[in-house]
């Protein structure tokens, strides 16, 4: 098949863009560390804490699985998933319905969450 040629402005922004949402995932894990750390008389705040970063570890490698699942298909894509919404912003300016039914199919199928919940947004900067 075609390779798409990204443009390196393009790859910038997305390394940016998954660079500061690790940097976003390591505060919210090491916040809730902290909490799992401090709060071993509150058994239901532990369990809250550690259910919580299950979860964001959970929703990491929903979102990497994704990303890879899209580059499969020949497109960089940086993808955000919390409960109940997830975006995913493709390295190409525009995506015809087609590719747009595929990536929706992916995300569905890795997260389960309805069509609705879900954007696709172009993103060549």
């Amino acid at each position: 098949g075609d390779t798409l040629e990204t443009s390196a402005a393009g790859e910038d922004y997305f390394e940016s863009f998954r660079t500061e949402r690790e940097s976003v995932r390591e505060l919210e894990i090491g916040y809730l560390d902290e909490i799992i750390a401090t709060s071993a008389s509150d058994a239901e705040t532990l369990a809250d804490a550690q259910a919580q970063k299950l979860a964001l570890v959970n929703n990491m490698e929903t979102e990497f699985t994704i990303e890879s699942l899209i580059r499969a298909k020949g497109f960089a894509a940086a993808v955000t998933f919390h409960g109940g919404s997830v975006n995913v912003i493709v390295d190409c300016e525009t995506l015809s319905d087609e590719q747009v039914a595929q990536i929706l199919d992916i995300v569905q199928r890795e997260t389960g969450e309805s069509a609705e919940n879900v954007k696709v947004i172009p993103g060549a900067q």
